[in-house]
């Protein structure tokens, strides 16, 4: 028997009708056929079956009574399971109106009277198949809406389901007069733990950060006035980290703060997975309609603005919108068109600042420092335009460029007879994360016939530990072709002495947030000396940058440090003066520790 004549056979249908010979005609055809029959002889008793045993299909008689066949059915097809249940009408009259009426009250087929029982069996048969590929449809039509509406991770509605519940909401804000505010939420420091931990972690917190904003707001009277009841889903996810909270009729904008504390009270509390606790903050933006916008996109792009000067103040806080933000929003995007074309317009330029060995004071290297002289802007500080070239991804053609103008430089120097020092330059996370930077380093390094010894590249923990099997593989390439390797802002990633002891790098460089403090700050002081301590039992240099003060060089040079860069010995320079500085020095590139600090 085949799958198809199982289902069939599986098949329940109900017969409707007053007279038992007829039923008995039915059955006896449809039995035959390998249905399972169930009966009644009237319309209430139909109801009732139907309700009881959820048939396949229905034969109805039009002119069963109490009610009839046409009432009957008009009934069933009023019941949540009868909707879609194919109904096929049975009568003696054969008029064009009767077969109208039949339609009208929801019948599937009309079957005159005398029913030809050869081709009954036949007609059921080809209903339920229509019936079985119409139900298909269907439920491809709700997947479709499914994932046209919701995002498939959280459950939560998604930006197209908020664009269509925000319209409805906005009229209802222009006939209550109560206003509407749009939370815009991103998760502080996400690419960090997705990039450590692993993407299954990262979808594991998203999960957990949806429960806990949909229980947050879950209450629809939370700051709507007593009674005000609305279906709307409030919390929706954009993709990525970046989550969406609508909050209908406030009594007055400030209360949307009620909503805002209680989130960041839940999200303050750990994410446990695996019995490991992760912590996540957010940083939040609100704008308040009608007074920030009336539609979606203004809304939505002022809550942005919002929530970026929230990132800007520390990152977990809020900041409501407000006009100046648009100011701030503007010149962000006016930054980021000019830093497009700043290598086209040759607006950026290297600068040296000068490594000194700390016991002796000789100069033993120079770290390039990115600077921008903008056209129309004047000189952008670094903090401005890095983390900007960074979430754009203008990082990574910026950073090939600096690598080849820290790479001519050095030519420039070894042209004049000057003794060069190591230049060390800092590699971006996606810079490192390309498959090719070995292979770019190696040819750079044959087109200028630089000694690899000269050149050292600069990675963060962060960008190491994203794939640790990866990143153990290129430093390994990168080590093979000599150029040095040192960990930057060491000590405010997720790295740890088992791994630091499988990478292959020369040197740690101690963050300059654990020598502003130096020696005043017991932490610090106590973090410092055991960064040194480890980095030696390893083989290591160790670098500490930032150093301004003699109290700060003093601590270090008493505590082993073996190099330190800072404004106390140099600002950054142009190559052309920091050339003067290699003259100067004469061969044994020895400073006087420490020198006075220049003004620039």
């Amino acid at each position: 028997m085949s799958s198809r004549e199982t289902l069939e056979r599986q098949s329940v249908i109900l017969v409707v009708d007053d007279d038992m010979t007829s039923r008995a005609l039915f059955r006896e055809s449809l039995i035959q056929a390998g249905f399972e029959v169930i009966e009644a002889e009237d319309g209430s008793k139909a109801l009732q079956r139907f309700t009881e045993t959820a048939p396949d299909l229905v034969v109805m008689d039009m002119e069963t009574p109490s009610p009839d066949g046409l009432a009957a059915c008009a009934a069933l097809r009023r019941l949540p399971q009868g909707q879609d249940t194919p109904v096929l009408m049975v009568t003696g009259r054969d008029d064009v109106e009767s077969v109208n009426r039949a339609f009208e009250a929801g019948a599937t087929d009309f079957l005159p009277k005398p029913v030809n029982w050869a081709l009954f069996s036949y007609r059921v048969r080809y209903m339920l198949r229509a019936s079985q590929t119409y139900r298909a449809l269907r439920a491809g039509e709700e997947t479709i809406r499914y994932l046209a509406y919701y995002d498939g991770l959280t459950g939560l509605p998604n930006r197209r389901m908020m664009s269509e519940h925000l319209a409805q909401a906005l009229r209802q804000v222009r006939r209550s007069k109560r206003p509407l505010a749009l939370l815009f939420l991103d998760l502080d420091n996400f690419k960090s733990i997705n990039d450590a931990l692993g993407h299954s972690w990262g979808d594991k917190l998203l999960r957990q950060v949806a429960d806990r904003l949909s229980q947050c707001v879950r209450s629809s009277d939370l700051v709507s006035r007593p009674g005000a009841q609305t279906t709307n889903p409030p919390v929706f996810r954009f993709g990525g980290d970046e989550f969406a909270i609508l909050l209908f009729s406030l009594q007055q904008e400030q209360d949307a703060l009620l909503v805002v504390r209680r989130i960041m009270s839940a999200l303050a509390a750990p994410f446990v997975f695996e019995g490991h606790e992760l912590f996540a903050t957010a940083s939040i933006g609100i704008a308040v309609s009608p007074s920030d916008g009336d539609d979606l996109r203004t809304l939505l792009r002022n809550a942005d603005a919002a929530m970026y000067q929230a990132k800007q103040k520390g990152r977990n806080t809020f900041e409501f919108y407000t006009k100046s933000l648009t100011r701030i929003c503007v010149e962000r995007m006016k930054i980021e068109a000019k830093l497009r074309r700043a290598i086209e317009l040759e607006e950026l330029k290297l600068c040296f600042q000068p490594k000194l060995e700390t016991q002796s004071g000789r100069l033993v290297g120079a770290e390039a420092l990115l600077r921008w002289n903008a056209t129309g802007l004047g000189a952008v500080p670094p903090e401005r335009f890095i983390p900007l070239a960074e979430e754009t991804g203008l990082i990574v053609p910026i950073g090939e460029w600096v690598l080849r103008e820290a790479c001519r430089q050095l030519q420039a120097w070894e042209a004049v007879g000057l003794p060069v020092v190591p230049v060390a330059v800092n590699v971006s996370a996606r810079q490192f994360q390309r498959s090719d930077l070995s292979k770019s380093i190696s040819t750079l390094l044959e087109e200028t016939g630089l000694s690899p010894q000269s050149l050292e590249l600069e990675l963060t923990e962060s960008a190491i530990m994203a794939d640790v099997p990866r990143a153990k593989g290129m430093l390994q390439k990168l080590s093979e072709l000599g150029v040095r390797l040192s960990i930057d802002d060491f000590g405010t990633g997720f790295s740890s002495l088992s791994l630091l002891r499988c990478f292959r790098v020369d040197a740690l460089k101690i963050d300059r947030t654990f020598v502003e403090d130096l020696p005043q700050d017991e932490d610090d002081s106590a973090i410092t000396v055991g960064i040194i301590a480890m980095a030696h039992s390893l083989g290591l240099r160790v670098v500490a940058e930032g150093v301004e003060t003699e109290s700060q060089f003093a601590f270090l040079k008493e505590h082993g440090c073996d190099e330190v860069q800072g404004s106390l010995f140099g600002l950054p320079v142009t190559g052309l003066e920091f050339a003067q500085s290699l003259d100067d020095a004469g061969p044994t590139l020895r400073f006087t520790l420490p020198v006075q600090r220049r003004v620039h």
